[in-house]
């Protein structure tokens, strides 16, 4: 069963050991633990027995055994093994279980590596008369932790508390060599911009700031760098911990330097492999994707393209629904670029980068999935049906069949809208309920390609139609809002409806848009269905402010563009504060 990490992680956060760790920390230890139960009687440590791990009761009451007789208890939140862990030291006492415990459990090995340093001086506070004893041992652990520590002053400068981890990290021979040398420099030395975002470090010092405000504070300095290491580029992740003095002030804070190279790589890789899947298991709405990206770089080539900018928001549309947010986000910024007139050469390149990524799952799919891809392709067996039915002659049964053999369920284009309402509702804060209404119906394949744009309607419903909860509310509406996709198939004509019932489209607000633009003139006489018609021209927006999601007024004039393409219409109606109706009426083929 998947781990719950943000519970698991309020859970820590209660344990006095761990008390003030961030959330980063907090985290890292939540995914190590592993919950453990003990039977009454059974022994949780074995004195003089290795130490499996740091274990922690949340449940329960363990008694210390000595000489067979019980010389103290332990119950929730009480840890055991806390230093047998970390200095792999046997363990010093038998633990037993006086009733049934529940417990978490983190290996020896994952717990040096985790627990950042601020805990290891807690471990000195804790155990009472053995602290003398075990200081020098703790300091030797500190040097020997596969994780970078390094505190630094007030002043910024690098104390004599570093791990031999941070020295290789920070590229020193001994502590020596950085004692006293100003943090932020040397790390500027080895990631140059790093000091920018590293400004704000004096102001954790300011005795005024509660512990929730330095929190914010060290959540806008650096968090990862790239160090160079042995010739490799290396990825460090930075964690911050403020350390106290006896008088409860700020006297400095513990750095921690984690290597997280091979994590970057590992989700990296599970990153693309997840991209992969999901444009192979979409065949039409990959095929799409790539016809778009095709028709974006030629346009890209020829600047008088009159299509480019509604190619372009289309293809910002389909790619966050494939979410390939880097595609969507360069997407964004060329249609910024075109808006004043000039793309860069560096926007180009990174954007045919990313085409070329996409065109390589392409030429690594299995030869069996391509067929889907290329044409239109039909089973040997379903030809034998057709040829059957023609010889037969059985017209209708014939039409039927290869009707269903070249078209794809409208159910998949249903899947696709109901995951982008739901992402995007969430982004906005909005609640929004997606209702298919597809039963059978069957779209042929060379139009799915050309209804891309019908995107833009779900996206604009729910940005600009669908209101908050609380405006809901305020008009006596439900929190939540819905919206409605139909499809309808006869033997003349694809129908395709979306309804929501949104605040509408105000006819007032759409003329004074078209005046200041300069559409239509001062004193207009247009029917309902002609001012209807003003938001499909190419610029034409309600919307003040252009977001990632709207307002640049091409999204409509694609879909405008699309459904004539088609020898289609759009048909609108709107009733102001109840919702809207795009019917799509698009001629059959067959």
């Amino acid at each position: 069963m998947e781990k719950d990490i943000r519970s698991l992680s309020q859970l820590i956060r209660k344990i006095e050991l761990f008390e003030g760790l961030g959330e980063v920390a907090l985290a890292h230890l939540a995914e190590a633990f592993e919950t453990v139960k003990f039977a009454q009687g059974s022994e949780l440590l074995t004195a003089q027995s290795p130490v499996p791990g740091l274990i922690v009761i949340l449940e329960g009451t363990a008694g210390i055994m000595v000489s067979g007789e019980i010389v103290a208890e332990r119950r929730a939140g009480d840890a055991l093994g806390e230093m047998g862990a970390l200095l792999d030291e046997p363990a010093s006492a038998t633990v037993r279980a006086q009733t049934e415990i529940k417990a978490l459990q983190i290996p020896s090995k994952r717990f040096k590596e985790l627990v950042p340093r601020s805990a290891l001086l807690k471990l000195l506070k804790t155990t009472g008369e053995r602290r003398l004893e075990l200081g020098l041992r703790l300091s030797e652990a500190l040097q020997h932790t596969p994780q970078g520590l390094v505190k630094i002053n007030t002043k910024g400068q690098i104390t004599a508390d570093i791990s031999s981890m941070c020295l290789t990290y920070l590229g020193a021979s001994n502590v020596y060599d950085l004692r006293f040398k100003d943090f932020g420099q040397v790390m500027e030395r080895l990631c140059p911009g790093f000091t920018q975002d590293w400004d704000s470090f004096p102001l954790i010092f300011d005795q005024n700031h509660d512990e929730s405000q330095r929190s914010m504070i060290m959540s806008i300095l650096p968090q990862e760098v790239q160090l160079t290491l042995k010739g490799r580029i290396h990825h460090i992740a930075l964690s911050y911990y403020t350390c106290f003095n006896r008088d409860g002030e700020v006297d400095g804070i513990d750095i921690g330097m984690s290597d997280v190279t091979s994590q970057k790589l590992l989700a990296q890789v599970q990153s693309e492999e997840q991209k992969r899947q999901k444009l192979y298991a979409d065949p039409e709405g990959f095929v799409s994707l790539l016809e778009l990206c095709s028709l974006v770089t030629d346009g890209l080539k020829n600047p008088v393209n009159n299509t480019l900018k509604a190619d372009l928001h289309t293809l910002k549309g389909v790619s966050g629904l494939f979410d390939l947010i880097d595609l969507s986000q360069i997407c964004h910024l060329l249609e910024d670029q075109l808006r004043t007139g000039e793309v860069s050469r560096e926007t180009e390149a990174d954007f045919l980068a990313l085409v070329s990524n996409i065109q390589g799952y392409f030429k690594e799919m299995p030869p069996e999935l391509r067929a889907l891809f290329e044409g239109v392709t039909i089973s040997q067996n379903d030809f034998h049906k057709i040829q059957v039915a023609f010889e037969e002659e059985v017209p209708d049964l014939a039409r039927r069949l290869f009707i269903r053999a070249t078209s794809r369920p409208a159910s998949g284009l249903a899947e696709r809208y109901a995951k982008e309402v739901a992402k995007l509702a969430l982004e906005l804060g909005k609640q929004v309920e997606f209702i298919d209404h597809c039963a059978e119906a069957r779209i042929p394949r060379f139009m799915l390609s050309r209804l891309n744009s019908l995107i833009h309607l779900v996206r604009n419903a729910v940005d600009h139609g669908i209101e908050s909860p609380s405006e809901r509310q305020q008009r006596g509406k439900s929190p939540m809002g819905h919206l409605e996709f139909s499809v309808n198939v006869s033997d003349k004509l694809l129908e395709l409806e979306f309804k929501d019932d949104g605040r509408g489209i105000d006819p007032d607000r759409v003329l004074k848009k078209a005046q200041a633009i300069g559409l239509i003139g001062d004193n207009p006489t247009l029917s309902l269905e002609e001012i209807y018609a003003l938001i499909f021209h190419p610029g034409f927006s309600t919307r003040d402010e252009v977001s990632q999601t709207s307002g640049r007024g091409e999204g409509m004039a694609a879909l405008h563009q699309d459904v004539a393409a088609l020898s289609g219409v759009i048909e609108i109606q709107s009733q102001v504060g109840k919702g809207t109706r795009f019917i799509l009426k698009i001629p059959s083929p067959i």
